[in-house]
């Protein structure tokens, strides 16, 4: 495929595609995180996103798939090589920092965070690491 020509495909897209590539079902594939086939169907079918709970079983039970590809669509579906599967785990590393980040946040005030203030949390933590 030719640059510039590449299919824009969203999470839910992607989900199917790599229950396929792992050449499982729907219902395989909840089985084997330990999740609901519910669950699965209405993150294929588009009715909800992958929850982080849901993101990190997959990091954990399918090492080798490419979390930054499922994310965000670049790069291959499965990785083959231990950089790549670093570069997979720094990811989830980033998202845990953010959600207790805003779990934290979320604690300190007696209201839930606002979406404006869950994105400024989200532009502030991206790139930073956890120390």
């Amino acid at each position: 495929m030719a640059i510039g020509t590449m299919k824009t495909t969203t999470i839910h897209q992607r989900m199917s595609s790599l229950i396929e590539a792992l050449g499982m079902n729907a219902f395989q594939f909840a089985q084997a995180l330990g999740v609901t086939s519910t669950q699965i169907y209405n993150c294929v079918n588009g009715r909800n996103a992958p929850s982080f709970d849901l993101l990190s079983k997959i990091a954990i039970t399918f090492p080798t798939v490419n979390l930054p590809w499922l994310l965000t669509g670049k790069g291959a579906i499965l990785v083959s090589g231990p950089e790549e599967i670093k570069e997979g785990i720094n990811v989830m590393e980033k998202i845990k920092i953010l959600e207790d980040r805003i779990n934290e946040l979320t604690k300190q005030r007696t209201s839930k965070i606002t979406p404006e203030e869950a994105l400024s949390v989200l532009s502030g933590a991206i790139g930073k690491k956890k120390g």
